[in-house]
C-alpha cells in the first residue's frame, strides 16, 4: 500500500513539475486581474479576464491619455508569436467580438527577448522560469474619455509545445483593469481605421515590417493546444484584413515585407530601353539622301553625250557605201 502511494505521489510530482520545464505565458505587468496562466486549452477556455469582473479592481492602476505603459510577460522557452493589445470599457462585454473591435496595437512576442542559445534561435531560455522577460509599450489613446477600462493582453502564434519545437501553443490571455483620468485632450477623430503595428523581433529587424510566428497567424487557430504547423514571417491575419479593407490605414502598420526590388537600383523592365541598336532618329540621325551635298541632276550643266548604238553580238556588220557624185559644169560664154 505504501509502495503504491509513493508511486502515485511521484507521478503527481512529475505532472506538476513538467510544465515548469517549459512554463506557459502570463501577463506580468501592468498588474493582471489573475496572476496565473489562462488560455484556450483543450479542456475548456478560461474567461478572457482570467477571473470575472466580480474580482476585478479598476482602481489598481491609473493612467493618462498619451501615457506610455510598459507591458511585460515571460518568454518561458517559447519562440515566435504575436502580441495583441485591446482596451475595452470596463462595463462592456468581455467577449472576443468586443475585444477585436477595440484592438489598439499588435507587436512581436520576441521584440526584446530571445533564445538563450545563440546557435538555436528557436531554443529555450537557458535560465529559470519567468526570468527571460519580453516587453512592449502601449500608448493610452487620446480618443478615449475618462473612465474605467480593461487592458486585454494575448499572445498567439507561438511555438514549442512542451519542448516539441514544431508544435504550436494555443492562445494565452489576461486583462489588467485601470482607471483613465486626464492627460491629452479627448479627440475621437484620432481613432485610426486599423490598429498600430510594431514589427521587429529576435528573428527579423524592424525594417522588414514582420514578426516570426508559428501556424496560421490568426488568433484562436491553434486548437487544440499543440497544433502542428511551421514557422513563417509576416503580420497578424486580423491586421492584414483590416489594411486590405482600409488602404493606407494602420497607424504605422506595414502590410508585408518589402518587395525584393523595392529598394534595389535595378530599373523596372519598361523604365529604360534595353541595350539594343539605336533607333534611326535617336541621338545622331542618319543623313537624308538629298541633303549636303545634293546629287547633281542628270540634265544640268553639260549634258552627257549620247552613247553610240552598239551592234548586238551575232548580227552582221553594216557595209559602208561610198557614193561619188560627178558634176558637169556648163562652159562659160565668151560673148
Amino acid at each position: 500500500m505504501k509502495s503504491n502511494t509513493a508511486i502515485l505521489l511521484l507521478v503527481a510530482l512529475i505532472a506538476l513539475c513538467a510544465p515548469a520545464a517549459e512554463a506557459h505565458f502570463r501577463l506580468l505587468s501592468p498588474p493582471p486581474r489573475n496572476p496565473g496562466f489562462c488560455g484556450a486549452f483543450t479542456t475548456g477556455d478560461c474567461p478572457f479576464g482570467g477571473f470575472d469582473k466580480s474580482r476585478a479592481n479598476p482602481k489598481t492602476s491609473t493612467f493618462r491619455r498619451g501615457q506610455s505603459v510598459a507591458v511585460t510577460w515571460p518568454r518561458n522557452n517559447h519562440p515566435a508569436g504575436f502580441i495583441k493589445l485591446a482596451i475595452i470599457p470596463f462595463g462592456s462585454p468581455e467577449t472576443l467580438d468586443n475585444i477585436d473591435k477595440n484592438i489598439v496595437q499588435f507587436s512581436c512576442h520576441e521584440a526584446t527577448c530571445k533564445s538563450g542559445f545563440p546557435n538555436d534561435p528557436l531554443g529555450g531560455d537557458n535560465k529559470p522560469e519567468d526570468t527571460n522577460i519580453c516587453s512592449t509599450s502601449v500608448t493610452i489613446p487620446s480618443y478615449l474619455p475618462d473612465g474605467e477600462y480593461s487592458l486585454f493582453w494575448s499572445i498567439y502564434g507561438a511555438g514549442s509545445f512542451f519542448g516539441r519545437i514544431f508544435q504550436g501553443q494555443t492562445d494565452y490571455y489576461m486583462m489588467s483593469d485601470f482607471t483613465l483620468s486626464g492627460g491629452a485632450a479627448v479627440d475621437p477623430s484620432l481613432r485610426p481605421a486599423c490598429p498600430k503595428f510594431i514589427p521587429g523581433d529576435a528573428h527579423n529587424p524592424a525594417s522588414k515590417g514582420v514578426c516570426k510566428f508559428f501556424g496560421t497567424g490568426k488568433a484562436m487557430s491553434c486548437r487544440p493546444d499543440g497544433c502542428s504547423g511551421s514557422y513563417r514571417d509576416g503580420i497578424p491575419v486580423e491586421l492584414a484584413q483590416c489594411l486590405a479593407a482600409n488602404p493606407g490605414a494602420g497607424n504605422g502598420a506595414k502590410p508585408a515585407p518589402p518587395a525584393p526590388t523595392s529598394s534595389a537600383s535595378a530599373p523596372a523592365p519598361t523604365s529604360l530601353a534595353p541595350p539594343a541598336a539605336p533607333q534611326p532618329t535617336s541621338a545622331a540621325p542618319a543623313p537624308k539622301p538629298t541633303v549636303s551635298p545634293p546629287a547633281p541632276k542628270p540634265t544640268s550643266a553639260a549634258p552627257a553625250p549620247k552613247p553610240k548604238p552598239t551592234i548586238p553580238a551575232g548580227c552582221p556588220k553594216r557595209k559602208t557605201v561610198t557614193v561619188t557624185k560627178t558634176v558637169t559644169r556648163a562652159p562659160r560664154s565668151t560673148v
